[in-house]
């Protein structure tokens, strides 16, 4: 058990520190890009 909290816990990082980059970059990236894109037209 010892040797799998550490694991646990570093997964547990990777996937809330991945969730909120993709969240945050993701949002603001592929929407925003569109609709300039749309407007310039």
């Amino acid at each position: 058990m010892s040797r799998l909290r550490p694991i646990f816990v570093l997964l547990l990082g990777l996937l809330t520190a991945g969730v909120l980059l993709t969240s945050g970059c993701g949002n603001k990236g592929p929407l925003y890009l569109p609709d300039r894109a749309d407007n310039q037209k």
